[in-house]
């Protein structure tokens, strides 16, 4: 039944921006917002006492400061009785309550997270230990196509009609495919030139409104965004050749693997950190080892227990107390295996929710386990810079290796985010489905 009235408007990103702004304040600063806030309740208290002396009828003539709509500040005169003083307790409380919000926003982490061009936080540069590169060069497995979208469109079903308009979607995807390279080339040679022109400009003493490469990473934004294009594209391109179609088509349905030579190069992989985690999404979604029911659980097939549940493989690295280091388990004389050694430390149980009674499946456990323990088999079995020798560290930090693992990590980003497109409608169909069921 219509009440008449009307939802309020949701604030747009740039006034929520603006309203945690302006409750935004330095941690020096709130003792001057407290004193303020003293100094209002001293001048209520001082005028509640005068209130309570007058008689009934009488008024309190008061003067006191107003600014207009201009910002101009005047004096106003204020003839206030005892049935005023509700009004004046129930503003200042107002008042002394707004300090949450101070509080609130001002405690706010503002800081920007990392960009992976800044190889910081999940970004790091390491080198993967034994188990990680077991899993990466595994001849057995599988990490799918460049572009997961082109290769469901050509993988026939069998229905005549469907596969026809497949095929033509298929075509349609690789001429927008073929553009998107080539735009993502042309933002990389202009960010380039760019670069260049700004980096000899700041040698002169020329002022910048921003540093090279930041400018520079900000201009071919669209080449990392569409970076296993342009490896199909590059590739298809490469020693002067034209442009194929069908060239273009065999390298999307190349294994990803192949473009990530730095990555899976047996000595031990280089690579950011979050390339890793983003290896191991892949992986779970071309080999369909996601939970049909429930997405956020996995099971591993035999190519993980290989690497990450192998006695024989040294997978699971020690970091002693105090020290950034690390080193083998099996130099410790511990033969855990990575799997073995996260569920010891968080075991396999059963949660029930007290409110819902819901009963999840919580722990680890091989056969069944929630992907964010992805992130913990990735950080037992990589060697950081503090873990590495001097030489080694040398390997990480060099300039032309760094870029060579973000571009392999750009193209790992762009296949997942290819995946998130393709299985998407079906994961909305799911639920749309089990919606369905719930209310019969």
């Amino acid at each position: 039944m219509a009440t008449g009235k009307t939802s309020p408007r949701k604030r747009s990103q740039e006034e929520r921006k603006a309203y945690a702004e302006s409750y935004t304040i330095e941690p020096k600063d709130f003792g001057l917002k407290l004193k303020q806030y003293a100094v209002r309740q001293a001048k209520l208290i001082l005028l509640i006492k005068n209130l309570y002396q007058l008689k009934k009828g009488v008024y309190l003539e008061y003067t006191a400061p107003q600014v207009d709509d201009s910002g101009n500040e005047k004096m106003i005169t204020l003839y206030l009785q005892r049935k005023d003083l509700k009004s004046y307790e129930s503003k200042l409380n107002k008042k002394l309550m707004e300090f949450k919000k101070y509080f609130k926003y001002s405690m706010k982490k503002t800081r920007e997270p990392p960009k992976p061009h800044s190889f910081k936080g999940t970004y790091t540069p390491v080198v993967a230990g034994p188990a990680l590169t077991r899993f990466f060069s595994n001849q057995e497995a599988n990490y799918g196509p460049l572009s997961p979208i082109y290769e469901e469109l050509v993988t026939p079903t069998g229905d005549p009609t469907v596969d026809a308009e497949k095929a033509n979607a298929a075509g349609e995807f690789l001429e927008l495919a073929k553009q998107k390279a080539e735009r993502a080339l042309l933002a990389l040679q202009t960010a380039t030139a760019n670069f260049e022109t700004n980096s000899q400009l700041l040698q002169k003493g020329v002022e910048l409104e921003e540093e090279p490469l930041e400018t520079y990473y900000h201009e071919r934004s669209e080449y990392d965004t569409n970076a296993n294009l342009f490896a199909a594209y590059q590739a298809t391109v490469d020693g002067g050749r034209a442009f194929d179609q069908n060239t273009f088509a065999q390298y999307l349905l190349t294994p990803v693997s192949s473009f990530l030579q730095l990555a899976t190069q047996p000595q031990g992989g280089l690579l950011l950190r979050n390339t890793i985690t983003m290896l191991f999404f892949i992986y779970i979604h071309n080999n369909v080892l996601q939970n049909g029911e429930n997405a956020q659980y996995t099971t591993s097939d035999q190519v993980m227990l290989d690497a990450f549940d192998n006695q024989s493989v040294p997978a699971l690295f020690f970091t002693p107390k105090g020290k950034g280091a690390k080193q083998l388990m099996s130099d410790t004389g511990n033969k855990l295996t990575t799997y073995k050694m996260i569920a010891d430390n968080y075991p396999p149980h059963i949660k029930t929710d007290p409110k819902t009674g819901k009963k999840s499946e919580e722990g680890f456990k091989p056969e069944k386990f929630k992907t964010f323990f992805f992130q913990n088999i990735a950080a037992s079995n990589y060697y950081s810079k503090s873990s590495l020798q001097a030489d080694d560290k040398r390997v990480l930090e060099n300039a032309d290796t760094k870029d060579r693992m973000l571009t392999e990590h750009n193209i790992v980003k762009s296949v997942s985010h290819e995946w998130t497109e393709r299985l998407e409608p079906e994961r909305i169909k799911q639920k749309n489905l089990k919606k369905k069921k719930k209310n019969c």
